[in-house]
């Protein structure tokens, strides 16, 4: 059972997320960078949503995203959205259901809906076997250290000491505007970097949160700071050798 109602409650209102100052001037920015040159990839953005990341994508240079999300509301939405011919997008559960082949596979929070560690250790090994030779993927997650991180875009509450299978509670921002409340689970670096080796991934790589120059210029340098170093994320990035 999915944790996070997106086909009901959320579907009207996770969409607000995308305007939230991390999203916008962080999340997309360091995922972007990281990825690097896109041109004549195939991209699949796994739990992709309403498209925030897959339009980005395209828009960075993506020979052609594959959008994939388990909500119908979702997947709806993105498609009501004008959006390049590149995109597509289809239903698919990650945690069952085979993927696409792909030369980069982006999954920003994914690995934290895995509801066990075989849940994610599926997952590792999906998105392994969807990759190209010399593919890479790029996963964003949750590292709740306890912050206040509310003028950002997110409070997020472990409920629990931080082990592996913990769940997440995450109430997400624009300003004082409180959008909505999502929940997931926390796995430690430990456990996130060892189940991706263990799934045949190499060339492992943790990467620090950057700050766009769009998002320093609408808020200034003093709203932002010390954020890269308390973001709560992990960007990780590992390649199919």
């Amino acid at each position: 059972m999915s944790l996070n109602t997106y086909d009901k409650e959320l579907s009207g209102t996770f969409q607000k997320s995308d305007a939230k100052p991390d999203k916008q001037f962080s999340f997309l920015p360091t995922v972007l960078s990281i990825i690097g040159n896109l041109s004549g990839k195939i991209v699949l953005d796994l739990g992709c949503g309403d498209g925030f990341f897959a339009k980005a994508l395209v828009n960075a240079g993506a020979e052609k995203v594959i959008g994939i999300d388990n909500s119908e509301e979702q997947l709806n939405l993105a498609n009501l959205q004008p959006h390049s011919e590149k995109i597509v997008y289809q239903y698919g559960n990650i945690f069952r259901d085979h993927l696409p082949a792909a030369d980069v596979i982006l999954t920003p929070f994914v690995a934290n809906y895995a509801q066990s560690l075989e849940n994610l250790e599926f997952l590792f090994k999906n998105i392994w076997q969807s990759l190209n030779k010399g593919g890479k993927v790029i996963l964003v997650v949750d590292l709740p250290k306890g912050k206040d991180l509310k003028k950002f875009g997110s409070v997020k509450t472990l409920q629990g000491q931080p082990t592996d299978g913990i769940q997440i509670k995450i109430d997400l921002y624009n300003g004082d505007e409180f959008i909505c409340t999502l929940f997931s689970y926390y796995y430690t670096p430990e456990t996130l970097e060892k189940t991706l080796q263990e799934a045949g991934f190499r060339d492992i790589r943790w990467h620090k949160p950057i700050v766009s120059e769009e998002g320093l210029k609408k808020f200034g340098k003093g709203f932002w700071e010390g954020f890269s170093e308390n973001s709560e994320l992990g960007y990780i990035s590992a390649e199919k050798i």
